[in-house]
């Protein structure tokens, strides 16, 4: 069997969100992997750690819909950092079978030392960024995102329709 040894064709200008995509999943794993080593937690964990306030109690759903991921994703974080310390749960007034998450003591602690991580890492990557244009990228991704929510709501016809044949 021959070889293909002809290039790939070069797209002459990547499409922004591409573009998007690759720097988040770069980013992404830098961060993965630097808090994990540095402070022993996931960026997911520490998300739910920032969502806390130390003052009121969550159920799992309502940190589940605020950070809008998956019950099953914020079940497993809770367990993890619950059994590191740095969350308490308490039994729901109205119904036992339920449970409130509020942030402990060395939580709020380990939350304070990765935001001054976090503060430092984003000055590495956009010290040199205008604030000006800094506005503009999150206006940007701030309109992209509120679309692809609409847009996961409300497939295209093209879309239902190859779901529907792939049954």
């Amino acid at each position: 069997m021959r070889k293909n040894t002809s290039p790939i064709p070069a797209i002459e200008a990547e499409p922004w969100l591409y573009r998007v995509n690759q720097l988040a999943d770069t980013i992404g794993g830098t961060l993965k992997q630097s808090m994990r080593r540095a402070f022993g937690v996931t960026p997911s964990e520490w998300r739910l750690l920032i969502a806390l306030d130390p003052l009121i109690s969550r159920s799992p759903t309502e940190l589940a819909q605020h950070l809008q991921c998956s019950e099953v994703a914020i079940s497993r974080a809770l367990a993890r950092l619950h059994a590191l310390g740095y969350l308490v749960r308490t039994a729901d007034e109205s119904d036992a079978r339920k449970f409130n998450i509020r942030i402990h003591a060395s939580g709020i602690g380990l939350r304070a030392q990765v935001t001054v991580w976090w503060a430092d890492y984003e000055a590495t990557l956009l010290g040199d960024v205008p604030a000006q244009s800094r506005e503009t990228v999150l206006t940007l991704l701030h309109r992209c995102a509120q679309k692809s929510r609409v847009r996961r709501v409300a497939p295209t016809p093209s879309r239902q329709t190859a779901k529907q044949a792939r049954r």
